[in-house]
C-alpha cells in the first residue's frame, strides 16, 4: 500500500544487512528520463502520460532488477498489475509490509506522501479510496510466498525474520 514504509523499512533493512537497496519508483523516474530525456515526478507521469503508461514503466523496471541478494521496494500497486506479482514470486521472495490502514490514512490526511491516487481529495475521500485500494489489492499481496511483517515490529525483529528467510534463499538461488 502506499506509505506502509516499505522505502523506509527497506533502507533501515539492507543498511544493517549491508546488502543493496532498490526503490522501484526511483527507477521508474530515471526510466522514463532515459525515454523521454525530462525529468519528472511520479505525479506527473500520471498526469501527463496516464496510470496505464506508469504501470508499463513499473513492469519493465521489474524486469530490469538483478536477481540477486538485496531488498527491492516496490510501488503499492506494482505487484497488482500484469503478472507482476507471479514474477517476482518466482524471482525473489516477496515480503508484505502490513501497515495499519489507519496509519496509510493519517500519513495520506497528513500530506507525509504523495500519491498521484489521492491528488486534491479531502479527508474523507483519501479514507475511502485507501480502504478500497487495500480491499482491491490485498489478494495480490497475500498471494504466493507473502512473508507478513507486521508493521509494528521493530527493524531488529523485521531483519531476524529477514534473516531467517536466508535458508530460503540460498535454496532459491540453488534452483535457478
Amino acid at each position: 500500500m502506499p506509505a506502509a514504509g516499505k522505502t523506509f523499512f527497506g533502507q533501515q533493512i539492507a543498511g544493517k544487512l549491508h546488502i543493496p537497496f532498490i526503490d522501484t519508483d526511483k527507477k521508474v523516474l530515471e526510466l522514463y528520463y532515459q525515454k523521454n530525456n525530462v525529468s519528472s515526478t511520479i505525479l506527473e507521469i500520471f498526469k501527463r502520460d496516464g496510470e496505464k503508461a506508469f504501470r508499463i514503466l513499473e513492469r519493465q523496471v521489474i524486469r530490469k532488477i538483478e536477481k540477486k541478494f538485496q531488498i527491492v521496494a516496490c510501488g503499492g500497486g506494482l505487484p497488482c498489475y500484469f503478472d507482476n506479482i507471479e514474477y517476482m514470486i518466482n524471482n525473489g521472495i516477496v515480503i508484505y509490509l502490513n501497515t495499519e490502514m489507519t496509519i496509510i490514512i493519517e500519513r495520506h490526511k497528513l500530506n507525509l506522501h504523495k500519491s498521484p491516487l489521492l491528488e486534491e481529495k479531502n479527508n474523507d475521500q483519501i479514507s475511502k479510496i485507501i480502504l478500497n485500494l487495500f480491499k482491491k489489492r490485498i489478494h495480490f499481496y497475500n498471494k504466493g510466498q507473502l512473508i507478513d511483517l507486521e508493521y509494528n515490529y521493530n527493524i531488529d525483529n523485521k531483519i531476524l525474520i529477514i534473516n531467517n528467510l536466508t535458508m530460503d534463499v540460498d535454496k532459491f538461488n540453488e534452483n535457478k
